[in-house]
This record gives C-alpha cells, structure tokens and sequence, in this order.
C-alpha cells in the first residue's frame, strides 16, 4: 500500500463521528459507543485494551439550576461515592474554564467520585434548552497514559446548537418547545408515569382507577347483601 493510502485509511478510520443531542465529536479506533435517551457510554473495546477508562455523555433538559456558574461551584466541592452501605468524599483536584472548538465548557477533576482509585474529568456546559455532563474516567496508575489516549475525543468535542451570553453568564433555564413551555427533566416525567396506569388502551390517574375499583366493590358486595335476603 502506498503511503499515501496509508495515511487516507488511517485518517479515515480516526474520523467516526459520535453524536448525541446538541454534541458531537470524533471517537478514537477501537472504542464504541451505546446510547440509551439520556446517556452516551463510550468503551475501549480493541483487543489490547486494559479496560481502565470509560466515556460517558449525559444529557437532559435544562432546568434554573443548570449553568457554568452553577457547575463552577458544584465541582468545585467533594462528590460522594456510594457502595452499598459505604459513603466516601471524593478529593476535587482541580477545576478551570476550558474553551473546546469556541465552545465554553467547565472541567473539573476529582478522584474517587465515580470508581475508587479511579481519576475522573468532569466537562460541565449548556447548550439551547439542553444540560451536558461529560465525565472521563482513568484508573488512577494508569491516569497519564490513559488520558492522553482519551484526549483526542475530547479536543473534538462541538456544540452544534451556538452558545449565547446566556448560556456563558447564567440565567433563567430556556423553554423546551416539546412540552408547551414546561420544562421537564427525566425524573418528573418518570414520577408523572409512575402516577397513571392504563385501563383499555386509556391513561387514567390510579387514584381515579382505585376509587372506581372500590366503588365496584362497594356495589357488589351490596348487591350479594340484597340477593341473599
């Protein structure tokens, strides 16, 4: 193969682009991504991988407490880590602006608080009407070479919804058109369906399905009483 075939065929296997909600960026070779509708986990799954680091992409829909300032003072604090009956602080070891293709976002860098012995780079911003958290995962003894590795895709990282004063200043959390002026995150829109079942086909409120139940019971056991005299 002539060099330059060479070069052409590793740049294009260098250049799969990733995107998901307002971002995109380029995924190294040998890694792969799997999404669900709030998060983008990405894994290196090349044959020499040692399995020590991991990319994950979440997002959700903005709400007042999403913005730099905000993220600014939130990762600049220890994060807990939970297993099982186990609590422990994370140690913040660092947090900065970092401007990423004109984009603006907030990093910060502690240890422990997603995997113990693991250094974790937390990429903080706003987009339009949405909320991104990208957190980068390295076993610590293995932390500069593995974030070396990882630093490509993140120098690649691009809003494709522009940025405004807003989103860089901090301000009132900006309408989602998809629910009539409602903001509403995952969790709200999972409490709202815990609250209904459906009935043929129907979604019904369960206090109206357990008040009609209890009605039907009422009813019959009146009418066995009056069948039974």
């Amino acid at each position: 193969m002539s060099l330059i075939a060479l070069i052409f065929f590793s740049t294009f296997s260098f250049a799969q682009t990733q995107s998901f909600g307002p971002v995109t960026f380029q995924l190294i070779p040998g890694w792969v991504c799997n999404k669900d509708n709030q998060n983008l986990v990405c894994l290196d799954k090349s044959p020499q991988s040692k399995k020590n680091s991991a990319l994950v992409l979440s997002l959700k829909i903005r709400s007042s407490e999403d913005s730099l300032p905000v993220y600014r003072d939130q990762l600049s604090r220890p994060r807990t880590l939970y297993q099982g009956d186990m609590a422990s602080p994370s140690i913040p070891k660092g947090i900065k602006d970092r401007t990423i293709n004109s984009d603006l976002w907030v990093e910060g860098i502690h240890i422990g608080s997603e995997i113990p012995e693991y250094y974790t780079h937390y990429l903080a911003t706003v987009s339009g009407e949405y909320a991104v958290l990208i957190s980068v995962s390295v076993l610590q003894t293995e932390y500069t070479e593995g974030l070396k590795t990882l630093e490509p895709i993140i120098s690649s990282l691009k809003l494709t919804t522009p940025q405004t004063k807003n989103d860089i200043e901090g301000g009132g959390p900006i309408v989602n058109p998809f629910t009539n002026g409602q903001n509403q995150n995952p969790a709200q829109a999972l409490q709202q369906s815990a609250n209904r079942i459906v009935v043929l086909g129907y979604s019904l409120p369960k206090m109206y399905v357990f008040l009609a139940a209890g009605l039907l019971v009422v009813l019959g056991l009146l009418g066995y009483a009056i069948l039974s005299d």
